[in-house]
């Protein structure tokens, strides 16, 4: 089984489901942002979510692409910090999160 397979089962009883989108809540997300820097996984962006009932509501701006981000200098923090860095400033917030990542 491929690491990233791997990881997304590992997260799947800590993630919900909604419309074919995985959601974790920040501390989780913090986390498989966690291991997938272990694995060389690269974090493309993080999309916020607000969850009521079976729906789901996108929130822009609760969200962020790294996809650009340019590959870190001594001075420059990674995608995978920038990705820690957002979901800790989202820690007591009631919203969800998809992990966009390089499959």
């Amino acid at each position: 089984m491929a690491i990233l397979q791997e990881l997304e089962k590992e997260f799947s009883t800590r993630a919900m489901e909604r419309h074919g989108v995985v959601l974790m809540r920040p501390a989780d997300a913090m986390e498989y942002v966690a291991r997938c820097a272990e694995h060389s996984i690269e974090v493309l962006g993080i999309d916020g979510f607000r969850v009521d009932g079976d729906r789901i509501q996108p929130l822009m701006e609760h969200s962020i692409d790294l996809s650009l981000s340019p590959r870190p200098t001594s001075e420059q923090i990674g995608s995978h910090e920038q990705a820690v860095e957002f979901l800790k400033a989202h820690g007591g917030s009631d919203l969800w999160f998809e992990i966009v990542v390089d499959a």
